[in-house]
């Protein structure tokens, strides 16, 4: 892949009853991995513990962040650019997952979920991995 990186992001896996949690905000046609930007001086765990919070509401502390993978793809919709993202499990959170702020819908999602569009890491990588690794249907 591309030696540059135009985006670094942080993206959280909540898991239950063997399916991941997406997201689609308001500029986007593709259901992706909740999580977001680093913004200056952050690390992805801060990253990620603060866009979990504004985009859907939930508390999220840095130590209930597992490190699954880092990906290196075109960005969903924006595939002239390349996005960096680390993207951690979330083993633990506070409060019901709703969307806020630029996130309109949340689906939980599986291998078998037809009815919606996803980004490609969410398609190509996380949900093929988290199949192999038993973590959702």
């Amino acid at each position: 892949m591309a030696d540059r990186v135009d985006i670094f992001k942080a993206g959280g896996l909540l898991i239950t009853n063997k399916r991941c949690l997406a997201e689609l905000s308001r500029k986007r046609t593709m259901y992706v991995v909740p999580g977001g930007k680093l913004e200056k001086g952050e690390t992805p765990k801060q990253a990620l513990v603060r866009e979990l919070e504004e985009e859907l509401g939930i508390i999220v502390e840095e130590e209930d962040l597992t490190e699954f993978n880092t990906y290196v793809e075109p960005a969903a919709g924006e595939e002239d650019k390349i996005v960096k993202m680390i993207v951690f499990i979330v083993n633990a959170w506070k409060g019901a997952p709703s969307p806020n702020n630029e996130v309109i819908k949340i689906k939980w999602v599986n291998t078998q979920t037809k009815d919606v569009e996803f980004g490609g890491i969410l398609k190509h990588k996380v949900l093929p991995e988290l199949k192999r690794a038993n973590l959702i249907d």
